[in-house]
């Protein structure tokens, strides 16, 4: 069904949906990240958004080669905990 919908459905409606989905999870991570109250949990619901808008403008290759960075990073980070 995914690989259905990834072929068949327009591009534009599946950015939606991963937007979508992406701020639902957004909602969630942001009771992990610390925020309690509603207002909160909004605005940074309201931050990804307005991130997402702008990396789709960017150009792709360097996003993907900073999130790398970041990835090793963070597993630079995982491995050199006491």
């Amino acid at each position: 069904m995914a690989i259905v919908v990834l072929f068949l459905v327009p591009m534009s409606y599946f950015i939606a949906a991963i937007s979508i989905m992406m701020l639902l999870a957004a909602w969630e991570w942001s009771q992990l990240a610390g925020f309690k109250t509603p207002t909160a949990k909004v605005m940074y619901v309201i931050l990804i958004a307005v991130s997402l808008c702008v990396v789709s403008y960017l150009p792709t290759v360097p996003v993907l080669m900073l999130a790398s960075l970041w990835w090793l990073l963070a597993l630079y980070w995982i491995t050199q905990y006491p």
